[in-house]
C-alpha cells in the first residue's frame, strides 16, 4: 500500500544479495538499514536492557521482588538484553528461557556472542565478566521444531485463553507457556513469576495456524 519494494532471496545467498541491495539503494540516494533476523543485533539487545530498568522501577513502586522472568527464545537477543540489564542495574532476578527452535548449546553460544558485541558497542566490555553471565535455557519443549506447535503448547495456550482470557501465538509463546506450566508443576519455578510475552499473535490469522486452537 505504501509503495514499498520487496526483495526475496534464498537463505544460502542472503548475505551477498543483501549487501548488493544495500549498495544499490545507497547509490540511489537512500539510507538503508539492515535488521538481522529477530532483531539480533546490539540495538535489539539494548531495548531489553532498558526493559529491566522499567521492570525494576515498577516492582520497586509496589515494594515487590520478582523471582523469575520466563520468556521464549529464538535468536536469543531478548534474553541477552535482560541478562545485561540485570547486571547493569544490579537486579537480582532469575531469567529463564524456553527455546522454540534451537538446542541449548547453540542458544548459549548465540546469547554469549551478542552480549559481548553489545558490551563493546556500549564500551562496557570486560573480558572476565562476559564468561560469567548465568544463561538458563530449557530446550525440551521445542517439539518438532521452529514453526510447529506441539500438543503440549496447544493445550497450554487453550488453558491460558479459557482461564485468563489471554491469547498467545502458536509458535513462540505457546511453547514457552507450556514450559512454564510444566516447570511450575515440577516446583522448579516458584514465588513471583513474570511471563514476558514477546508477541506473535498475528500468526493466528494465517492459513497455516487458523485451525490449531
Amino acid at each position: 500500500m505504501s509503495g514499498a519494494n520487496i526483495n526475496i532471496v534464498n537463505s544460502d545467498e542472503a548475505k551477498g544479495k543483501i549487501n548488493e541491495l544495500i549498495n544499490f539503494y545507497k547509490k540511489k540516494g537512500n539510507n538503508p538499514y539492515f535488521i538481522e533476523g529477530g532483531g539480533h543485533n546490539e540495538l535489539g539487545t539494548i531495548g531489553y536492557i532498558f526493559a529491566i530498568k522499567e521492570l525494576k522501577k515498577q516492582f520497586d513502586k509496589i515494594n515487590t521482588i520478582p523471582n523469575f522472568i520466563i520468556l521464549s527464545t529464538g535468536t536469543g537477543t531478548t534474553q541477552a538484553g535482560l541478562i545485561l540489564g540485570a547486571k547493569i542495574f544490579n537486579y537480582k532476578i532469575n531469567i529463564i528461557c524456553i527455546s522454540v527452535a534451537r538446542k541449548k548449546e547453540r542458544c548459549i553460544k548465540e546469547i554469549s556472542e551478542i552480549i559481548v558485541k553489545t558490551e563493546n558497542f556500549l564500551n562496557i566490555f570486560n573480558k572476565d565478566d562476559s564468561k560469567n553471565y548465568p544463561i538458563f535455557i530449557y530446550d525440551n519443549y521445542i517439539g518438532n521444531g521452529y514453526g510447529w506447535p506441539s500438543k503440549d503448547s496447544i493445550e497450554a495456550a487453550k488453558i491460558l485463553l479459557k482461564n485468563e482470557g489471554l491469547l498467545v501465538d502458536p509458535v513462540y509463546n505457546s511453547k514457552a507457556i507450556a514450559g512454564m506450566l510444566d516447570l511450575i508443576l515440577k516446583k522448579k519455578l516458584y514465588g513471583n513469576i513474570i511471563y514476558l510475552n514477546t508477541g506473535g499473535v498475528p500468526l493466528l490469522f494465517t492459513k497455516k495456524y487458523q485451525n490449531i486452537y
